[in-house]
């Protein structure tokens, strides 16, 4: 039996949501990766807990099925990581002292 190429391709298709919706993080992971960024970028507010709290409570997570956003919880615009096949990435600069010149 022979598939044509269509069909191979939207079974390919259909293979790679099912691999995108199975493997998009958790909550936990984006507030993991948050915070580990805030620590490296912010050492003093780290030891104090303030990333901790950052992350915990300024974030509101979105989830997408086949992938996940952070953003500022007052502020639905601002992105703060995406994630998706497991990882995310931290795309918002939060270091602190350049945030608030």
């Amino acid at each position: 039996m022979k598939l044509s190429k269509s069909v191979v391709g939207i079974l390919i298709f259909i293979l790679g949501l099912i691999v995108l919706g199975i493997t998009n993080p958790s909550s936990e992971r984006h507030k993991e990766q948050i915070n580990a960024k805030c620590h490296d970028l912010n050492p003093i507010t780290g030891v104090l807990g303030g990333c901790d709290l950052f992350a915990q409570y300024a974030l509101g997570y979105h989830d997408y099925l086949l992938f996940s956003t952070t953003k500022f919880s007052g502020d639905n615009t601002s992105t703060v990581s995406i994630g998706f096949l497991h990882m995310v990435f931290v795309i918002k600069n939060l270091d602190i002292n350049l945030n608030m010149k």
